[in-house]
């Protein structure tokens, strides 16, 4: 079964929109400035502890120093989601599983303490798509991913008539798709 991961909360209040087994995964953005979802340590650990204990809780990065992979730990997220350049020293002293993030491209890095793989858009929370169609020929190892632009309108269509549906383990998208019931 295809699982749910979304990205992107600010506030505790938004956890409690959110359910296991609807959403597998939530992530928050640390660390990274230039994003307008980027929260502190100490949001976060609000959000987690609002956050439905079955919810799997993934920091998202981007080439997170020694220090910021260290401070992730000890908040308490389950999974280390990296962008950007993924340091030798924070890949061999982590202890958390670690997503590995590819913008806008279709290729793997292989190591045993990457857990998954995510492909994102070129530039990931911008709303704009990631051409899935791209990892219709990729033999599927690791868990995937999806992100990059999965709206209402567009993800049924692009999922659904991609030859790697099958293959598809998650699809995340942004806190912006929670709706009240």
């Amino acid at each position: 079964m295809t699982q749910i991961k979304i990205c992107g909360f600010t506030d505790p209040k938004e956890a409690a929109f959110v359910s296991y087994p609807d959403v597998s995964y939530m992530g928050m953005v640390l660390f990274f400035e230039k994003s307008k979802r980027s929260i502190s340590l100490e949001t976060a650990k609000a959000i987690l502890r609002a956050a439905d204990p079955r919810i799997k809780k993934v920091a998202v990065v981007v080439s997170p120093s020694l220090a910021q992979a260290e401070e992730i730990e000890k908040v308490g997220f389950d999974y280390m989601q990296v962008h950007g350049v993924l340091g030798a020293e924070v890949l061999s002293r982590t202890r958390l599983p670690i997503i590995r993030a590819y913008n806008g491209k279709a290729e793997e890095e292989e190591d045993p303490r990457i857990c998954a793989h995510l492909f994102d858009a070129a530039e990931p929370g911008s709303g704009k798509a990631f051409d899935w169609k791209r990892l219709a020929e990729k033999k599927r190892g690791k868990p995937w991913f999806l992100a990059g632009g999965l709206t209402e309108g567009r993800f049924p269509t692009s999922i659904l008539t991609s030859s790697t549906y099958r293959r598809v383990w998650s699809i995340q998208t942004g806190r912006g798709r929670i709706r009240r019931r």
